[in-house]
């Protein structure tokens, strides 16, 4: 809202704009006054049509018509200039009636606090004075002068209209449990319009049927210490308004609004929607706080907001916390747990930086991510979810260094995703390691995945690289191909898994310079209309270290296996190309069966019990081989 107040006020002493169409008429005095209220009138109706819009219904947009309403003043301005309007009194007259600007209801004040400016001087002295719960605290509020200090005792404060806090004012409580303002007051109990304000040691409580947000501030610098905000209700039939805490800054879209809110050691608790929704260009600082109980999100980032939420206990909301717009806050060292739908919920063009918390519950995810948010998840630790991480939309981003552990899915990347996911460590996942499913595409780097049913599974048209991972202890699989899936499965380590790799369907990646190794199972399984090519890569043990079976054709070249049952098996209709290929110490070092196709050429197979072996209806075509079996 700051840009409103600058570009009107530089109209009141700049010079007429170029463009500004001139006028020839010449104003006296009276008419120049009556030219500054009439401008200052238009924008009172303005700001009037929105007395009863909540900032639920521009959460993240700028207001409509606030461009055209701040360019209509203006231009009046310019055209009172050139007729004469260019003394100190039209300029007195227009600030004058701009401090006059006032609204109902939070958003309507919010606009009107923009278009005034700094209110004029106020010459009532500082008091420090002492209120009992039989006072009126919203009339000993309007009493008082800038920087005064409020210190209320123990008890419970009623109040039926919302106290407007527009001057420097500090309230001191006895403390949460001792001191409570309960508000029944429509709109909001407490609206800080444009003042430092500093409170501690209270609760504020909404109680009764009437829509209102508990505390809305719309401008200047708030500190909260030891604050409760909690009965926050919203519309039954829009869902809008019903939050514990407001922050509404800068809500025109080009704003510099520089105005911040600090909430310390606080709870936000108890709100039919948000705990805190953070609007326009908010800056927001939550440390070491509760968040708990609100009906859709314990903190609501969208807009441009931003700021930091550190140190706190977000629990039992649907959403832990929501970031949407461009907003781009810290979210650092909370724990976010037991939330009903969603710990962190990442939406539109947002670019949160998340660190350090812990994510935790039964069901849903920890985080999730869709749009085109560009994601920074490092270091977080998560339990107990679903999906740890779900990625959506055509986010981007990376996911690093987190530790997953017994969430059913760790990292689920899906749509048109492209993030990287890079020295993670997922452990005990009872579904996937990670997916990349539909389209998304991006990286798997430096992972460790231990004793998942699934290490690393890619489907739908995904095409991912996955490099430099340690894959150990699948049950089921360390990497799965399936459907359409591409990609690269480079230089990774693959230990002691029922089966190494498995490609499917009509899959075909590329698979280059891994090692595997296993007493049992399978190393690389191709299977149904599978492709793609097998080069330069360390199978060691295993039953079969390669097996080739449905209509599967794979080509496998620089190949070196050692100290399996079976090096290649190829059967049913699939048709293997084996070639440069080393095999030491098989039982059986390639066999052929049913209707197989093979190619063996330029291979070496040592130490073997049978060289190659061919059966049913297989054909083979076998060239500039080595074979030495044993004794």
């Amino acid at each position: 809202m700051a840009a409103a107040v600058l570009m009107v006020t530089a109209a009141c002493t700049g010079q007429p704009s170029a463009t500004t169409p001139s006028v020839s008429t010449t104003l006296g005095p009276a008419e120049c006054a009556q030219r500054a209220m009439a401008i200052v009138d238009d924008l009172q109706v303005f700001i009037d049509g929105y007395a009863d819009t909540t900032f639920d219904e521009i959460l993240d947009n700028a207001i409509p018509g606030l461009e055209e309403a701040r360019t209509g003043a203006e231009t009046a301005i310019a055209q009172a200039r050139q007729q004469g309007c260019t003394g100190d009194g039209f300029t007195s007259d227009l600030g004058e009636e701009l401090g006059g600007l006032s609204g109902e209801g939070p958003l309507a004040r919010a606009i009107a606090f923009g278009f005034r400016g700094d209110p004029p001087p106020d010459s009532r002295t500082p008091e420090d004075r002492v209120v009992t719960p039989a006072e009126n605290l919203a009339a000993v509020v309007e009493a008082l002068g800038p920087g005064s200090t409020l210190r209320l005792g123990p008890g419970i404060y009623e109040l039926n209209e919302s106290v407007l806090v527009n001057r420097d004012l500090t309230i001191i409580g006895s403390g949460r449990p001792e001191t409570t303002i309960r508000s029944s007051a429509r709109g909001s109990a407490i609206t800080v319009d444009g003042a430092e304000f500093a409170a501690t040691g209270f609760a504020v409580e909404h109680v009764g049927d009437q829509i209102a947000s508990v505390m809305v501030v719309t401008g200047g610098s708030v500190v909260l210490t030891n604050v409760r905000l909690s009965g926050g209700v919203s519309d039954p039939e829009t869902g809008v308004d019903g939050h514990g805490l407001v922050a509404a800054f800068g809500l025109a879209e080009d704003s510099t609004d520089e105005s911040g809110l600090m909430v310390i050691d606080s709870s936000l608790s108890g709100n039919e929607r948000a705990g805190l929704a953070a609007l326009g260009q908010s800056v927001t600082s939550v440390v070491d706080s509760e968040i708990s109980g609100n009906g859709f999100c314990g903190v609501c980032f969208s807009a441009a907001s931003g700021g930091v939420v550190r140190g706190g206990t977000i629990t039992g909301n649907d959403i832990g916390i929501w970031v949407g717009g461009t907003a781009e806050p810290r979210i650092e060292s909370n724990d976010i747990v037991a939330n009903g739908n969603v710990g962190l919920l990442i939406a539109d063009n947002s670019a949160p930086v998340v660190s350090g918390n812990r994510f935790e519950g039964e069901t849903g995810s920890g985080i999730e991510a869709s749009g085109e948010a560009v994601l920074k998840i490092r270091t977080n630790e998560f339990r107990h979810h679903d999906r740890g991480v779900l990625i959506g939309g055509s986010a981007s981003g990376i996911v690093e260094g987190n530790n997953f552990d017994a969430v059913t899915a760790g990292i689920v990347v899906t749509d048109t995703a492209q993030p990287v996911v890079a020295a993670n460590h997922i452990r005990n996942s009872a579904s996937v390691g990670i997916i990349f499913d539909v389209e998304a595409s991006g990286s798997i780097d430096t992972n460790v995945l231990a004793d998942n049913e699934i290490g690393i599974q890619t489907s739908g048209t995904a095409a991912v690289t996955i490099a430099g991972n340690e894959i150990t202890g699948s049950k089921s699989a360390g990497v799965i191909f399936l459907e359409d899936a591409q990609g690269t499965v480079e230089s990774n380590t693959f230990i002691d898994n029922s089966l190494g790799i498995q490609v499917s369907g009509s899959a075909a990646p590329s698979i280059e310079a891994n090692t595997l190794e296993s007493p049992t199972g399978v190393g690389i399984l191709y299977l149904e209309d599978a492709s793609g090519t097998l080069h330069d890569t360390t199978i060691a043990g295993h039953d079969t270290a390669i097996q080739v079976t449905g209509a599967a054709a794979p080509a496998i070249t620089g190949v070196t296996i050692r100290n399996t049952a079976t090096g290649v098996l190829v059967g049913e209709d699939a048709i293997g190309r084996v070639d440069s290929v080393t095999i030491e110490n098989a039982d059986i070092g390639v066999l052929a069966r049913e209707r197989a196709v093979v190619e063996i050429s330029g291979s070496s197979i040592t130490g073997s019990g049978v060289g190659m072996a061919f059966a049913g209806a297989s054909r083979a075509t076998v060239t500039r081989n080595t074979i030495s079996t044993r004794g």
